[in-house]
């Protein structure tokens, strides 16, 4: 469930409509005046889908390198804030990759025994 759901959620659990009336009152105005208009909520109420045992947001872009769409995560590319750690963590292990901007890279994915080549490793 993304943190953006939870909105929604709280919401259908509190039986309060998710819409923001404010805001749609508002883009009757900007509509009018010609400016961009002001999106609507953003969040699925995922408590019926929960009980269900479905999901209510097939797809999640968790990044520009990653993607979940249940029951599989598609990683490639540098994952910047990722950390391998050691066996006694915290440490202070990462402290260093992180300002010298390492992190593990996955460049292969592997999709049922067959390996596919999907990032680049730096010098390459």
């Amino acid at each position: 469930m993304s943190i953006a759901d939870w909105y929604g959620t709280l919401c259908e659990l509190a039986g309060v409509d998710v819409t923001d009336h404010a805001a749609a009152k508002a883009n009757e105005w900007l509509k009018r005046n010609n400016l961009p208009l002001l999106p609507p909520v953003d969040s699925v109420p995922m408590w019926g889908f929960m009980m269900n045992g479905t999901n209510g947001r097939p797809t999640l872009h968790l990044s520009e390198q990653a993607i979940l769409q249940y029951p599989y995560k598609l990683i490639v590319g540098k994952q910047t804030y990722s950390r391998w750690t050691g066996e006694l963590f915290p440490n202070c292990s990462t402290i260093g990759d992180l300002y010298a901007h390492q992190g593990p890279v996955f460049q292969d994915l592997k999709v049922f025994r067959s390996q596919h080549r999907v990032g680049q490793v730096a010098g390459e």
